[in-house]
């Protein structure tokens, strides 16, 4: 309110701008106006940029979850051979066992006829 109320006199001495002045100030305005387009310009590019990075480690996850799946797969059919291989094994070795078993009865049979016979022939 106090500057309003000077009045104007020899001190205020405001003069308007210049032609220099104004072309300066025309260049000035030019070049914020460059730098700001600059910077607007950056800013897609960088969201761009961005963009396609964020589409490229989709894809790159896309790609390592497809690969987990597969190694999945591949851990499961192997487990899965095994416990087939690791069944037969114990079916083979089942039937041997039973094979022993019953040549092991046969020969206690044959043992116990002999010595059947034996006794038999000693009467």
């Amino acid at each position: 309110k106090a500057a309003s109320t000077v009045p104007p006199g020899p001190n205020l001495n405001i003069s308007k701008p210049t032609g220099k002045f104004q072309s300066l100030l025309q260049v000035a305005q030019e070049q914020r106006l460059l730098e700001q387009r600059a910077v607007e310009e950056m800013a897609i590019y960088s969201k761009r940029f961005l963009e396609k990075q964020r589409q490229d480690a989709e894809i790159l996850l896309s790609l390592i979850k497809r690969e987990e799946a597969q190694a999945d797969m591949i851990l499961h059919r192997e487990r899965m051979e095994e416990e087939k291989l690791m069944e037969e094994e114990k079916q083979e070795i089942d039937r041997r066992r039973e094979e022993q078993r019953l040549k092991d009865e046969e020969a206690k049979r044959a043992e116990d006829i002999r010595l059947g016979r034996g006794e038999q022939a000693d009467r």
